[in-house]
């Protein structure tokens, strides 16, 4: 069985990489803000946290 490598795309000179800050905050992000970065629809973040793809916490009905 073979993994496939994982391939990083570099930032462009001098831009701060999204994912780094990210990983580095203390901050917790609302599904909406997220889905801004990842310009992916807030629907897909919940199916995501619903199915523990990413990690997040639940405050009642909010994913954080």
């Amino acid at each position: 069985m073979s993994t496939s490598p994982a391939f990083r795309i570099a930032a462009p000179d001098g831009a701060p990489d999204i994912l780094d800050q990210m990983s580095r905050s203390q901050r917790l992000f609302k599904a909406r803000e997220l889905a801004l970065i990842l310009a992916i629809s807030p629907k897909t973040i919940y199916n995501y946290a619903e199915r523990n793809m990413i990690p997040h916490f639940k405050i009642e009905t909010n994913v954080r």
